[in-house]
């Protein structure tokens, strides 16, 4: 079996060139020809194999392809032969897989929320770690800077000697302290806070990898080839290289993706987050509102200046102190419980104000004023014929509303109008009997032209006219004669329009107001008028039956 490369020069798989070229020196001083007289067919034999190691591991594309196929090497099986052609590389080598890293795709494995070993946060956090070890070490491998610096290997190997909880603890605080101390952030435990997540998923959302994929390599290198033939294999392993290297990183990033979907910490952190970045945002309004105001207030208190009439003058109140100071005794003396009078002459008919009593009496001796008030007595007779408080008014001037009763308070103020008013509607009623008697008698005396009475008759008739007249004035007073001749005068014209003849031409019959007897001529009625003095009778009912109607309404209200 073929000795490994690596252990011949006792070095590490990751070596970089600077370990290899001093463990190359070291080696042949040790085991150069010359310096062994005594062996020399021995150490010429292990002096070539040390020589040949150094040759492949020096050059990179030898030592990808050497590391890939490095079991087949050292099995002494032929490359391209065995079960299938198929080989496995060192996992030293690979890392972790695609292949292996599609396995944790998987959502059974994650059901637990919290850091057990069956947690999806032990979990998942492993296999970040594996991750970032593998590309420190391939870093270190390929000599880039810094990377020897990084301590994602030892966080590695800490989650097992250490425990999960507490290395994640101790690395999660360097890294905040330091970003330099790793190349990724750790996955952190069921507690780590949601900024830290989001920048532990920024980083890992921009992953590439540093692996080389030498052991995908389809075809050996070898320096004995020709130029065209190095060429074209380098050309066809590098392709299939980048195939792999492609396909690796975007199973990383889907697997990132994956993980922070099932993530609670980042769900509740978003929340919260969205949660004050609104009263956060609500609070800024807030303040620049208030600022806003403040400036405004300020602007307007510097622009504002007092008007002549709002701004105070000192020596004015002064003056006004003094004079109040030195007043009477009756004007600076009241006491607290006294009010002094205000005396107001206003005319509320006329919406006037005066000075002095004097200019107010003056006022209501004018004109104006007297007809004003004339006015408004109309006015308030009208309203209380409306409203029913006057039954006795005019009914011929104004319509006057039902009789309603009155209140118990208006009762005894109104008695004594009624009583000042009994004479009034006694002398109405008497106008009103001798509007019918004029009426009466002048439909007789058109009737008895017609028939051509003789003037005899007529001299009668004149002379009965009169006595009644003299009758009905004698009592109402000479002072009201005329007024009741032109009242009664105004209503026989309207008692005569009102009995003109029927549509038919025939004639209505007349009526003794006092027997009620029917005739058929205003003739016969009136020689029954004449002959039994119902006229007179009836006048003297109808006094009477007014007075009752008075004292049964005084008695009702």
């Amino acid at each position: 079996m073929r000795t490994c490369y690596y252990e011949l020069l006792e070095v590490q798989t990751d070596a970089d060139d600077i370990e290899l070229k001093k463990a190359y020196r070291r080696k042949a001083l040790q085991y150069h020809p010359d310096k062994n007289p005594d062996n020399v067919e021995e150490s010429t034999r292990i002096f070539a194999t040390i020589r040949a190691a150094y040759e492949v591991l020096s050059d990179p594309q030898e030592r990808a392809w050497y590391d890939s196929h490095k079991q087949q090497i050292l099995s002494d099986e032929p490359i391209g032969q065995g079960s299938d052609n198929e080989f496995e590389v060192d996992s030293s080598v690979t890392g972790v897989t695609t292949d292996e890293l599609l396995m944790f795709f998987n959502s059974a494995l994650y059901t637990r929320m919290d850091d057990s070993p069956a947690g999806v946060y032990q979990i998942a956090g492993k296999v970040f770690a594996k991750l970032a070890k593998d590309e420190v070490n391939h870093g270190r491998r390929l000599g880039v800077d810094k990377f020897s610096l990084y301590q994602d290997d030892v966080f590695e190997t800490s989650l097992n000697s250490e425990g999960y909880v507490q290395a994640c603890e101790k690395y999660t605080e360097s890294y905040q302290n330091s970003s330099d101390s790793m190349l990724f952030p750790p996955f952190g435990s069921s507690v780590t806070s949601y900024e830290y997540l989001k920048g532990f998923y920024r980083k890992w959302s921009e992953f590439s990898t540093l692996k080389s994929f030498s052991w995908k390599d389809e075809y050996m290198y070898s320096r004995n080839y020709d130029r065209r033939t190095k060429r074209e294999v380098n050309k066809r392993n590098e392709k299939v290289r980048q195939q792999a290297r492609s396909e690796y990183n975007k199973t990383v990033k889907r697997f990132v993706v994956f993980i922070k979907k099932l993530d609670k910490r980042m769900k509740e952190g978003a929340k919260k987050a969205e949660e004050l970045k609104r009263a956060n945002a609500r609070q800024r309004q807030k303040e620049l509102k208030d600022a806003y105001l403040a400036d405004r207030r300020d602007k307007l208190a510097n622009e504002f200046e007092l008007q002549g009439w709002q701004a105070v003058d000192e020596n004015n109140f002064e003056e006004m102190e003094k004079l109040y100071a030195n007043e009477s005794g009756d004007q600076t003396n009241l006491s607290d419980n006294e009010e002094e009078e205000i005396i107001v002459y206003d005319c509320f008919l006329c919406n006037k104000r005066f000075k002095s009593e004097k200019q107010l009496e003056n006022h209501c001796n004018t004109k104006m004023h007297k007809r004003k008030v004339v006015e408004i007595r109309r006015e308030m007779k009208e309203q209380s014929i409306t409203l029913g408080l006057d039954d006795l008014s005019e009914v011929d001037d104004f319509d006057s509303a039902d009789e309603q009763p009155y209140d118990s308070e208006k009762q005894a103020n109104d008695e004594d109008e009624e009583e000042s008013n009994e004479d009034d509607s006694s002398l109405d009623s008497i106008t009103e009997e001798l509007a019918k008697i004029e009426e009466q008698l002048a439909q007789m005396g058109a009737e008895s032209s017609e028939d051509s009475e003789s003037e005899p008759e007529q001299e009668n008739r004149d002379k009965i006219l009169d006595d009644l007249l003299a009758s009905l004035t004698g009592e109402s007073g000479t002072d009201d004669a005329d007024w009741l001749n032109k009242r009664a005068k105004g209503k026989s014209k309207k008692a005569q329009k009102q009995q003109e003849t029927q549509p038919n031409g025939s004639t209505q019959p007349q009526v003794c107001v006092t027997c009620h007897e029917r005739f058929d001529s205003r003739n016969k009625l009136f020689k029954h008028v004449q002959s039994s003095g119902h006229a007179a009778l009836r006048t003297q009912l109808q006094r009477d039956t007014k007075n009752k109607k008075n004292k049964k309404n005084k008695h009702r209200h």
